[in-house]
């Protein structure tokens, strides 16, 4: 949860978000092999979007602002 809350606020722009390896080096420590490690930054990725737009449309349903759709696409 920590990880994907970290990738919504890196795409949402937040320059407080380490743009470091960290999270990478933690998951080889853990003995993820590389195809395991791309395939849970993919679903991240996945998750983070999906929880960006929905957080979009409470904003637009709410304030009538679209600010963080526009971030997604949608």
């Amino acid at each position: 949860t920590v990880l994907i809350m970290k990738k919504m606020a890196a795409l949402m722009g937040d320059p407080r978000v380490s743009q470091d390896d960290k999270d990478y080096y933690l998951l080889v420590r853990r003995g993820l092999s590389q195809e395991e490690i791309q395939s849970f930054q993919s679903t991240l990725d996945k998750l983070a979007l999906e929880n960006l737009k929905k957080m979009g449309e409470l904003q637009r349903e709410s304030t009538g602002a679209t600010s963080i759709l526009e971030l997604t696409n949608a």
